[in-house]
């Protein structure tokens, strides 16, 4: 988390926190990851195809659509028509279970926790 001071033509950042070797796409990874879980799940037997790089890059895309809806809005669903010829993914991801997969805590609320000054 960053606090940012915007001004006219400059930005100040006041203050940072939390892991700073996180980004995008690792929390597009975990998703993916969350889906191949569920993939595995309703179709056992199949654990092996996070493996495949084409495949993972089309449901990390479906994922990083998700992540984008989770910004916004309290559930996301991801959808991955034809993963394989037996295979057409359609799962939902709520925030709570997003923030899960993250071991992030929630914040408490505005400020909360506070930035060291």
């Amino acid at each position: 988390m960053s606090v940012i001071r915007a001004g006219g033509e400059t930005n100040e950042v006041i203050g940072t926190a939390g892991n700073d070797h996180l980004g995008g796409d690792d929390f597009d990874n975990v998703i993916t990851q969350w889906v191949f879980d569920q993939i595995a799940v309703q179709w056992p037997g199949t654990g092996a195809l996070a493996q495949d790089k084409y495949l993972w890059a089309r449901v990390k895309a479906a994922a990083e659509q998700a992540k984008i809806e989770l910004s916004a809005s309290d559930r996301a669903v991801i959808e991955v028509p034809n993963l394989t010829p037996e295979i057409n993914v359609r799962c939902e991801i709520d925030r709570d279970t997003f923030i899960r997969l993250l071991n992030v805590p929630r914040s408490r609320g505005p400020g909360q926790p506070r930035l060291a000054s």
